[in-house]
């Protein structure tokens, strides 16, 4: 967990714990309201936003593979979305506790599945890969001054 955002965290763990119990009982509603799954959607991008902002990795990427999953409702949707809640507030529990969350990785490649006959999902998905190693302190680097006023044009 990003010391920088240790004071954000009780305000995220509170709003995020309002919205886990409000999946909660959209999850309920999903095969008889159609409207079910766009609440739901929107609060996963909710959820999703407010990891990132705090750069909860594991938030984001569970929130996104679920939101994909939405796009392709199969059988057992309604129980994956339901670990999904299940493993959002133990990542909850974790940042609040100062831990970084980690990545449900089995949990992910079950969202990522697409039922048979549906479209596979964007390769532009968000891949699951170490972050690179940050450059240290002392690289430089250099942009032809030509090279930056034409990306600032």
């Amino acid at each position: 967990m990003d010391p920088e955002f240790a004071d954000l965290v009780p305000l995220f763990a509170s709003e995020a714990r309002d919205r886990l119990e409000r999946l909660a009982m959209l999850l309920s509603q999903l095969g008889e309201d159609p409207q079910a799954a766009v609440e739901i959607r929107r609060e996963l991008h909710t959820l999703k936003g407010a990891g990132r902002m705090l750069r909860l990795t594991a938030v984001s990427e569970l929130c996104h593979a679920a939101e994909g999953a939405l796009q392709h409702p199969g059988p057992s949707l309604a129980a994956s979305l339901t670990r999904v809640v299940d493993a959002l507030s133990g990542m909850v529990d974790a940042a609040e506790r100062g831990d970084d969350p980690a990545v449900p990785v089995g949990l992910l490649d079950e969202l990522e599945q697409t039922p048979e006959g549906a479209p596979a999902p964007p390769a532009a998905a968000p891949a699951r890969k170490a972050a690179p190693e940050p450059l240290p302190a002392a690289s430089e680097v250099r942009l032809d001054s030509a090279v930056v006023d034409a990306l600032a044009d």
